[in-house]
């Protein structure tokens, strides 16, 4: 949210670990002219560089949820 919206989370998640992420879903909607940004991914990987990049967004993002099938695991 704010300012973190523009930072490059993704493309610092894919340097950092051996992961790949697909984006399913994106939108960015404007709240008092601040972004709030909503995506959707698909990550494959290693499970562990998984994980570990999954530490590493939680970290950089106000959100994440990790979704897989109907179910919601976090």
């Amino acid at each position: 949210r704010g300012a973190k919206s523009e930072e490059p989370v993704l493309s610092d998640t894919i340097n950092r670990f051996k992961v790949s992420l697909n984006v399913l879903h994106g939108r960015i909607e404007y709240i008092d002219d601040r972004p709030l940004g909503i995506l959707i991914l698909e990550a494959t990987g290693d499970e562990s560089e998984i994980a570990s990049a999954l530490t590493y967004i939680r970290g950089r993002v106000t959100m994440a949820e990790v979704i897989r099938g109907s179910r919601i695991l976090d």
